[in-house]
């Protein structure tokens, strides 16, 4: 699988026109640290799963805190970014374009990790496709 970490960077440097770093969450560190936070938090679901103990419920919750925050994180910069590159960009993306955009900012408020991967490709294939770039 494709590393995305760069593709989430690019998406945000694109809409927002702007180097690394420009803005807040326009770096691909970003997107990576909601895969690290993502990875421990599966973890601590099977092994709260396993064994009820205590320090696994605690584990779990501090996981699930980390990711969550993480999750939403990324899908504000996303949701920030579209919403800015739609306005940006009104005169270079067709009618359609703008309504996949429209659509992909309401996938954003149930997203999940696969979720915002496909989301990102979406995204990014209607900017290039208009030759719009960071």
């Amino acid at each position: 699988m494709k590393e995305l970490a760069l593709d989430y960077e690019y998406l945000i440097r694109r809409c927002h026109q702007c180097g690394r770093y420009g803005v807040p969450g326009a770096n691909a560190d970003t997107y990576r640290g909601l895969i690290t936070k993502s990875i421990r938090y599966k973890e601590a679901k099977e092994k709260n799963e396993k064994g009820k103990s205590e320090a696994s419920l605690e584990t779990f919750i501090e996981a699930s805190n980390e990711y969550f925050y993480r999750l939403g994180e990324v899908t504000a910069y996303l949701d920030t970014a579209l919403e800015i590159g739609k306005k940006k960009f009104k005169s270079q993306l067709s009618e359609t374009d703008i309504d996949n955009l429209d659509k992909i900012q309401e996938e954003l408020y149930n997203a999940d990790l696969d979720r915002i991967d496909t989301i990102i490709k979406k995204a990014e294939k209607i900017f290039v496709n208009a030759k719009i770039f960071p």
